[in-house]
């Protein structure tokens, strides 16, 4: 999901879309919980499952 969220702008799209429920309160706290979830956590980008979709995005 960190991929998914790094700015406020980016939790207020998906709560706007109704992707996303915000009971947090504030886009900021949203944004900053995502971000701090996966501290220290390694993951190789290049063989994860949605590696096409992280391509896709990059592109446009």
């Amino acid at each position: 999901m960190d991929d998914l969220i790094d700015t406020t702008d980016d939790v207020a799209l998906l709560t706007k879309n109704k992707i996303l429920d915000n009971n947090l309160g504030s886009a900021d706290e949203m944004a900053k919980l995502f971000n701090e979830m996966c501290i220290g956590l390694d993951d190789d980008l290049n063989h994860h499952y949605l590696v096409e979709v992280y391509k896709e995005i990059n592109r446009n």
